[in-house]
């Protein structure tokens, strides 16, 4: 087992919503596997286990060994990936461009990424969805000035109801994130959100996936409790909800987040209790 901890780098949120979904349930077991080689979590790692975990926007994960640097995308920069592939689209009117089948595009520095769609604009409502598959394709850290090379598939939709203004949206998928010979793996990846583009009110009701790495030290994802936020606050965090990451021997860390925009982070030592560790600003944690 490898006790090294993947640390976060934490840059903005996009659209002001985590993109994550919440599952509630047991806080004993996690929906996602833990990897064999996970880490052990410990009352020193625990925050940096939940930054790596929730960390939102262009957060990205670091290692830091033998003095060098390598960034890589974490669940939540892998859901922000997929919404910038499949573009900025609107209800306004149907892209003109072929549905049901995969088309190529580039990627930033090279490789290529398919994205086949279908989408469906109504009087009463509009919605679109597809899937991604992501080959060799390479795309440049602007924060570290270097490149990651991306692999795996996903997939995606969302809806919106016109009279209501409520939306549904929905993410899966698998892949490989790696750069100087550092591979960052995320598996089952399941997300959903509901909210409400007029009010801004969202609610992150899935958000499940197991993250493993090339050197060891990987942890499962879930989220514990509904994460409940709007986008019109003024800082991006949830107001309650909680999400919970499971390491090995059956340690686990948790963050609570808190009507007054900050996160508790607790642990538990395998002994089945939480302690308590901190309690921080939430726009510093994630």
């Amino acid at each position: 087992m490898n006790s090294t901890i993947v640390k976060i780098t934490s840059v903005c949120l996009i659209n002001g919503a985590i993109l994550a979904s919440c599952t509630s349930g047991d806080s004993g077991s996690s929906a996602s596997a833990i990897p064999a080689d996970a880490l052990k979590i410990t009352a020193s790692n625990a925050q940096d286990t939940m930054s790596a975990a929730v960390g939102t926007g262009t957060s990205l994960l670091t290692f830091a060994f033998g003095g060098e640097v390598v960034q890589l995308p974490s669940g939540m920069g892998f859901i922000d990936i997929i919404r910038d592939k499949t573009g900025n689209r609107s209800a306004s009117a149907l892209l003109d461009m072929p549905q049901g089948v995969s088309i190529p595009y580039n990627c930033g520095v090279s490789g290529t990424y398919t994205d086949n769609y279908t989408e469906s604009n109504t009087s009463t409502g509009y919605s679109y969805s597809g899937t991604l598959a992501f080959e060799d394709c390479t795309e440049y850290n602007s924060v570290l000035g270097s490149t990651y090379t991306i692999n795996g598939n996903a997939s995606y939709n969302y809806s919106l109801n016109f009279s209501t203004d409520d939306y549904v949206s929905n993410f899966a998928g698998n892949a490989t994130f790696a750069s100087s010979g550092y591979v960052i793996s995320i598996s089952g990846l399941s997300s959903n959100i509901t909210g409400n583009e007029s009010t801004g009110d969202w609610n992150i009701n899935t958000f499940n996936y197991t993250l493993d790495t090339n050197i060891g030290g990987g942890f499962a994802v879930k989220i514990e409790s509904p994460l409940v936020g709007n986008d019109y606050n003024s800082t991006d965090c949830p107001l309650s909800g909680s999400v919970l990451a499971s390491g090995a021997e059956s340690t686990r860390a948790r963050g609570l987040f808190n009507n007054d925009y900050t996160v508790t982070v607790s642990f538990d030592d395998g002994s089945g209790s939480f302690t308590t560790l901190s309690t921080s600003s939430c726009v510093n944690f994630i």
